[in-house]
C-alpha cells in the first residue's frame, strides 16, 4: 500500500494534508515524495521534500523520491545538473538505500516518452551519483508508461519498475502491466 504525499511533520492538525503517522497506521508501506506537480502547485522546495523524507522514513514508510527536468532543461543540454542537484538537496544523507523515480516532467501525462536511450543515460546519472554517496538506489521510470511500452521501460539498464500514473485508472491495463514483470 502507498500514498501520493505525506506532511513533513509526524503528526497534527494539517487540514487536508496526510501525516506519516496517520499512514503508518493503515499499514502504507510507500509514500511518493517530490513529485512535479507537488513543487509546481504546492511550490514544495527541495528542504520540504527532504524534510518528508526523514519523516517518512523514521516510521519506516519507503520514500519514492521523484527527480525531473522539464523540457528546456532538457534542450538545454542542462539536465545532468538539474538531477544531480535535485538528488543532492533532496535526499538526506544517512539515507543507506533510496527508491528514486525519474519523470521527465515534460513527459507525463503528454503521451511524449524520451527515448529508451535517454532514459538509460538519467537512469545512469542517478545511479553513480547515489553509488559516490554509498547510496543504494532503485530506479524507477515514470512518465507517459502505459501498457504498450512498459515492457521495454523495465529492461533499460538500472530501471526496476515503474511510476505510473494515467495507465493505473484502467484496472485492466495496469493488471497487463504487472503481468509483464
Amino acid at each position: 500500500l502507498g500514498a501520493q504525499d505525506s506532511h513533513y511533520k509526524l503528526s497534527g492538525a494539517f487540514t487536508g494534508d496526510t501525516s506519516s503517522e496517520l499512514l503508518k497506521y493503515f499499514n502504507c508501506e510507500y509514500v511518493i515524495l517530490g513529485h512535479s506537480e507537488r513543487r509546481q502547485y504546492h511550490n514544495e522546495t527541495y528542504n520540504t521534500v527532504k524534510q518528508k523524507i526523514l519523516t517518512a522514513v523514521s516510521v519506516k514508510i519507503k520514500p519514492i523520491i521523484c527527480v525531473g527536468e522539464t523540457l528546456d532543461e532538457r534542450k538545454k543540454k542542462n539536465y545532468k545538473k538539474v538531477i544531480e542537484d535535485q538528488l543532492e538537496k533532496c535526499i538526506p544523507t544517512n539515507l543507506k538505500e533510496v527508491i528514486i523515480a525519474y519523470e521527465p516532467i515534460w513527459s507525463i501525462g503528454t503521451g511524449i516518452i524520451p527515448k529508451y536511450s535517454e532514459i538509460e543515460e538519467i537512469s545512469n546519472i542517478i545511479y553513480e551519483f547515489l553509488k559516490k554517496k554509498k547510496i543504494r538506489p532503485k530506479i524507477l521510470y515514470g512518465g507517459s508508461v502505459n501498457k504498450k511500452n512498459f515492457k521495454n521501460i523495465i529492461t533499460i539498464k538500472n530501471i526496476c519498475g515503474g511510476l505510473i500514473g494515467g495507465a493505473s485508472l484502467n484496472p485492466h491495463e495496469l493488471i497487463e502491466m504487472i503481468e509483464k514483470v
